[in-house]
């Protein structure tokens, strides 16, 4: 049984910056469309649903608007099943999500929310919400099964039917707020699954014909990619930036953070790779840089990961003062990322 720490409050989403180009905006998405980026799944022996944008009418501070909605297209009925609409852009750390929702009906149990920090489609955590019940649910699902979690009973419902809700994951924390009432859990490790990062899926239940709206994420950005964008702003010398780890033991090292932020969660290059495997420094000079890849180390001086200090080249410039220049920047990057934890967190 998950033993859960519950207290009721707000979530809290200080400190976090929303992604640019969020996956979750669906304004651009033509009508009758499936929203790009997006795959329909179940959990369930049925083929998974069909899922598009829609214009519906959404109540709004300053009466009803049309305005683009996500609709699961209810059709099977079967208990059972669980239709999943996963979102196949990032995975998810530490982030806020919030949403409005509105079941319009189904002949089977009628339920909608959110699955996140989705490993795959059998191992996920799960908010939702079966409003004729007056329930909000908090499961984990390991392997395909929903193993346990926490029951909300009488939440407030929302008058004109569209539910909303926020919710944080932060570490082993889930946080909530549902029609203004807050929920707060930690999850203990010794007892719960923990799922560090994730995709996040819209989520019903049987042929529950729901829409969803105004879906926003945000995410706290790692200290690693805030240090070098820091580093980078600081230092005109410095052209380019990559730190490079392993997400945990046995997996191999990609980029974490980085000038260009579309190599992040790239596979590491072997320069890097082999510095950090090896605590060696490796030099590579080219007609367009000078890249030192060297061994980044804890406070205790154990390497938890690798940096790439990347220059303009110089015909003056020596292999040994390349080598002193990053070691020096590498200096600076160590004294605030002391741990292997401040890497993601």
């Amino acid at each position: 049984m998950l033993r859960l720490l519950i207290l009721f409050l707000a979530a809290a989403t200080t400190g976090f910056a929303q992604i640019a180009e969020s996956p979750f905006d669906f304004t651009k998405t033509p009508t009758g469309q499936a929203p790009k980026g997006f795959r329909s799944s179940v959990l369930g022996a049925t083929k998974p649903s069909q899922w598009q944008i829609t214009l519906g009418p959404v109540p709004g501070k300053g009466g009803e608007t049309k305005q683009p909605v996500l609709a699961h297209l209810g059709e099977d009925a079967d208990d059972s099943r669980l239709p999943l609409l996963i979102s196949e852009s990032f995975d998810y750390r530490n982030f806020t999500f919030s949403v409005r929702f509105q079941i319009l009906g189904g002949r089977g149990t009628q339920a909608a929310g959110m699955a996140f920090r989705m490993v795959d489609e059998k191992n996920f955590y799960l908010l939702a919400v079966r409003p004729k019940d007056r329930k909000v649910f908090f499961t984990i699902f390991k392997d395909g099964e929903a193993k346990s979690g926490l029951v909300g009973e009488n939440i407030p419902l929302s008058e004109n039917g569209w539910q909303e809700l926020t919710f944080t994951a932060e570490g082993g924390r889930i946080a909530w707020t549902l029609n203004g009432r807050g929920y707060d859990l930690t999850l203990d490790p010794a007892t719960a699954p923990i799922f560090p990062a994730g995709k996040i899926a819209f989520w019903t239940r049987s042929d529950t014909r729901v829409q969803f709206t105004e879906s926003r994420v945000t995410v706290k950005e790692a200290l690693a990619r805030l240090v070098v964008r820091e580093t980078l702003d600081a230092d005109d010398k410095l052209t380019g930036l990559r730190i490079v780890a392993a997400a945990k033991e046995g997996e191999e090292p990609r980029v974490i953070a980085s000038h260009d932020e579309k190599v992040v969660g790239a596979p590491a290059e072997k320069a890097p790779k082999d510095a950090l495997a090896k605590g060696k420094n490796y030099y590579l000079k080219s007609a367009e840089a000078v890249i030192v890849s060297l061994p980044l180390r804890d406070k205790n001086g154990d390497i938890i990961a690798a940096a790439q200090i990347i220059t303009r080249p110089s015909a003056t410039q020596t292999e040994e003062g390349a080598v002193n220049y990053a070691l020096k920047v590498v200096k600076k990057l160590e004294m605030r990322l002391k741990t292997a934890k401040d890497l993601t967190d």
